[in-house]
C-alpha cells in the first residue's frame, strides 16, 4: 500500500490533545476535535476504497507450480525444425510458452 504524505492521513498520538474529556459534557473544543477526526477518518477511508478498487484492475502474478503439465508440438517450416512448449497451470490455463528451433 502506498501512502502519499501530501494527503490527509492518520494522526500521530502526539498530535491529539490530551485534555479532551469524553466522560463529561462535551465542550466546543472537544466536539471540533471529534468532527475533525471523523473527517480525517472519512478521507482515509475514501483513499483506501479507491486504492482497493484500483488494485482489482491491476495485473498480478500467479506463479506456476514447480512441477506442471506441458504440451510440446514439433513443427517444420521449410528446412527448419522447431518446437513449441506450453506450460500449464493446474486448471489447464497456459502459463508459459517456449519456442525453440534447430536447422536441419
Amino acid at each position: 500500500m502506498n501512502i502519499d504524505s501530501s494527503q490527509p492521513g492518520p494522526r500521530d498520538a502526539a498530535d491529539e490533545p490530551t485534555d479532551v474529556n469524553l466522560e463529561g459534557p462535551l465542550s466546543l473544543e472537544s466536539t471540533d476535535f471529534l468532527h475533525g477526526r471523523i473527517r480525517d477518518l472519512e478521507t482515509q477511508l475514501q483513499l483506501l476504497q479507491t486504492e482497493l478498487s484500483s488494485a482489482h484492475d491491476r495485473p498480478y502474478r500467479n506463479r506456476l507450480p514447480a512441477t506442471r503439465q506441458s504440451i510440446t508440438h514439433k513443427f517444420e517450416i521449410g528446412h527448419h525444425e522447431g518446437y513449441i512448449t506450453v506450460g500449464l497451470y493446474e486448471d489447464g490455463r497456459p502459463g508459459e510458452v517456449f519456442l525453440g528451433g534447430a536447422q536441419k
